[in-house]
């Protein structure tokens, strides 16, 4: 696969591990999810990692998961790929099966961390909120999901209007439950940015309050961000009622 190589692309996936454990708090021995795994450029740095742990990906672009099926699963058989026929106007426009419906194809609290790199960023507000409800309930009580987005807080929206970052995020979502930002009329899926307290609200109110401090990114034109996108760490919420949870069975905080 030409688009797989061993440059940027392994050196982005070394340096997400380590933001997952400094900031998701991975673990060796965890039970991961990834959404949206591409071509492996997360999966691969994480093979050796998680030297007791588990991992699955979903993606909605085929060739990729092939790829991946192909070339890491042999050699890690505890990492697994699966192509969703999901519909998406920017990658896969044949999909079959509306993203606010799709059920992941897992138990409740199969997981002991899930990640989502520049997924929320192509989702419209009922995909993604459809998405929030399906990480809960895959996630195990007082576990971790690390996510990256565009988030509007005052300093991004100020940059924003004042024509600056990267998309330029020019127009608003119509018919949005709130004022999200798009840069694509014609393709609003192609790059969406949230404000922050509303999705900050949908999050909790979904059993994913945010862990602090928000890891703001350089997209917008900030100065002081770490990373490109910004970086946003939830926990699913403690519920001693979830089914199959024993009372001593949810994750450690890290």
């Amino acid at each position: 696969m030409e688009d797989v190589g061993w440059g940027a692309f392994r050196e982005f996936g070394e340096a997400f591990l380590e933001q997952a454990r400094e900031l998701g708090g991975l673990r060796p021995s965890d039970r991961v999810l990834e959404i949206g795994c591409g071509a492996g450029r997360m999966a691969i740095p994480m093979a050796d990692y998680l030297s007791t742990g588990a991992y699955e990906g979903l993606d909605v672009n085929r060739r990729a998961v092939r790829w991946c099926q192909r070339h890491v699963t042999p050699q890690y058989p505890d990492f697994r790929f699966h192509f969703v026929d999901l519909y998406n106007q920017r990658y896969n426009r044949r999909g079959s099966i509306p993203a606010a419906s799709f059920r992941f194809p897992y138990p409740d609290e199969a997981f002991d961390f899930v990640f989502l790199t520049s997924v929320f960023t192509h989702m419209l507000p009922p995909d993604l909120r459809h998405y929030i409800a399906e990480i809960a309930r895959v996630l195990r009580p007082g576990c971790r999901c690390l996510l990256t987005l565009f988030l509007l807080d005052d300093v991004a929206s100020g940059l924003v209007a004042a024509g600056g970052g990267l998309p330029r995020f020019s127009f608003p979502l119509d018919g949005a439950p709130f004022a999200c930002r798009i840069a694509d009329r014609r393709n609003p899926e192609a790059a969406i940015a949230y404000p922050e307290a509303d999705l900050l609200e949908w999050l909790s109110t979904g059993g994913l309050p945010a862990v602090p401090p928000i890891h703001y990114g350089t997209w917008s034109g900030r100065a002081d961000g770490r990373w490109y996108q910004d970086v946003l760490v939830v926990e699913r919420v403690q519920n001693r009622d979830c089914r199959g949870a024993a009372a001593d069975s949810s994750c450690p905080t890290a």
